[in-house]
C-alpha cells in the first residue's frame, strides 16, 4: 500500500517529480546573491518568475483537477455506502430524532415550569413590599398565606430556594406584623388622645361659650338694674324737685304761685312716669298743692293790704295798720304776721344756699336737706 507523499507524487509526477524539486534546489541554492542592478542578471530573473508561474499554475491546475475527480468519486462512495447502512441506520436516527424532540418538549416544559415557579417565588418576596403599607391584619392574613404554600411542589430545582424564601418571608412578615401592631396601638391611643383633646377644646369652648353667655346675661342685667336705678333715681329726683317747688316759689307774688299750682296740677303721675312710686308722687304733690295753696291765700292776704306800684313783699317788719275798725285791725295783725313769715322764710333760704354755697353741698344732697326741711316746715 502507497504512502500518502507517495501518492502525492503520483498526482503530480507529469508536474513536479521529487527529483525536480532536488534539481530546482540545485538551481536556486539559499545562499546564492544577484545583483538586480546588472540589467542582465535582472532580465533573467524576469524570466525565471515566469517559469515560477507556470509551474505553480500547472501544479494549482491539477491539485483542483484531481480535487474535483476525488470529491465526485468520494460522494458516489459516500452514497453507496449510506444506502448499504440505511437497512439499520435510517431507524435508528428517526428514532433518535424522536427522543431529542420528546427531550426539547420536556425541556421546554422544564423551563416553562421553572419561569412559573421562579415567578411564584418572587410573588412569595412581593408579600414583604405588600406589607410595608399594609395593615395587621392584612399582614395576620399574607403569614397565614405564606404558612400554607407547600414548598414541596417546587421542582427539585427551586425547592430549596423556595424553603429559603418561604422561611425567610414568614420570619420578616411576623417582624412587619408585630412593629405593625405596635404602631397601630400608638396610633389608636394618639387617635384617643386627640379625641379626647378636641373633647376637651369642645368642653371648654362649651364653657367659655356660657361663660360669655351667662357674663353677657349678668351685663344685661346689670345694665338693666342699672337703667332701672338710674329711672328711679331720676324718679326720686323728680319727686324731690316737686317737693322743693314751695321753696322755689317762696316770697314770690299770688300770680307765680297760682301759676305753679295749675302747672303742678297738669303733671301726669302715673307708673310710666314714676315707675313704682306713683303713691308717693301723689303724696307728694298733694302735700305740695297744700301748701302752695297756704303760700297763695297768704301772698293774697299781703298783697291786698300793700299798694299796687308797692313791690313785692319786703322782709322787713310791716307795722300793723291802725284802724278804727276791730276787723280790719285782727287782719292786719295776720297779714303782718304772715309778712314777717315769710320774710324769715326767705332769710331762712337765703342763708342755706350761702351755706350750700359756702361746703360747696352737691345738688341731691341740697335736695335731700330741702326734703327734710319741707316735711317739719
Amino acid at each position: 500500500m502507497k504512502t500518502t507523499s507517495e501518492v502525492t507524487e503520483l498526482v503530480f509526477k507529469n508536474e513536479l517529480t521529487e527529483k525536480g524539486l532536488a534539481d530546482l534546489r540545485e538551481r536556486f541554492p539559499s545562499n546564492l546573491v544577484f545583483d538586480m542592478s546588472d540589467e542582465k542578471e535582472f532580465k533573467l530573473a524576469r524570466k525565471v518568475k515566469t517559469e515560477r508561474n507556470k509551474l505553480t499554475d500547472a501544479i494549482n491546475q491539477r491539485r483542483l483537477d484531481v480535487t474535483s475527480e476525488l470529491k465526485t468519486h468520494g460522494d458516489s462512495l459516500i452514497e453507496l455506502v449510506t444506502d448499504i447502512y440505511a437497512v439499520q441506520v435510517e431507524p435508528f436516527e428517526a428514532e433518535n430524532k424522536r427522543r431529542k424532540e420528546v427531550a426539547a418538549e420536556e425541556k421546554r416544559k422544564l423551563d416553562n415550569l421553572l419561569a412559573k415557579q421562579r415567578a411564584e417565588i418572587a410573588g412569595i418576596r412581593q408579600f414583604l413590599t405588600d406589607a410595608n403599607t399594609a395593615a395587621s391584619d392584612q399582614i395576620s392574613g399574607m403569614v397565614d398565606a405564606v404558612g400554607n404554600i407547600e414548598a414541596s411542589s417546587f421542582h427539585k430545582e427551586l425547592v430549596h430556594e423556595a424553603i429559603a424564601v418561604i422561611d425567610e418571608v414568614k420570619s420578616s412578615l411576623a417582624d412587619m406584623l408585630l412593629k405593625q401592631i405596635n404602631a397601630e396601638r400608638l396610633q389608636e391611643e394618639a387617635d384617643k388622645a386627640e379625641a379626647a383633646a378636641k373633647a376637651a377644646q369642645a368642653e371648654v369652648a362649651r364653657i367659655q361659650e356660657e361663660a360669655s353667655a351667662k357674663a353677657e346675661e349678668l351685663r344685661l342685667e346689670t345694665e338693666a338694674r342699672e337703667q332701672g336705678a338710674e329711672k328711679l333715681r331720676e324718679v326720686t329726683e323728680r319727686i324731690n324737685k316737686l317737693r322743693m317747688i314751695p321753696m322755689d316759689v317762696m316770697g314770690e307774688n299770688s300770680n307765680v304761685i297760682k301759676k305753679k299750682i295749675a302747672s303742678i296740677g297738669n303733671v301726669q303721675i302715673n307708673e310710666e312716669a314714676f315707675l313704682t312710686h306713683v303713691v308717693e308722687a301723689e303724696e307728694a304733690r298733694a302735700r305740695v298743692l297744700e301748701q302752695l295753696d297756704s303760700m297763695l291765700n297768704q301772698a293774697e292776704q299781703l298783697e291786698a293790704l300793700i299798694p299796687a306800684e308797692e313791690p313785692a313783699p319786703a322782709i322787713e317788719y310791716v307795722q300793723p295798720i291802725k284802724q278804727a275798725d276791730e276787723v280790719v285791725q285782727e287782719k292786719a295783725e295776720v297779714v303782718q304776721n304772715n309778712a314777717q313769715e315769710i320774710g324769715e322764710q326767705r332769710t331762712f333760704l337765703g342763708d342755706i344756699n350761702k351755706w350750700a354755697d359756702k361746703y360747696q353741698i352737691s345738688k341731691d344732697a341740697y335736695n335731700e336737706l330741702g326734703l327734710i326741711i319741707n316735711q317739719y316746715v
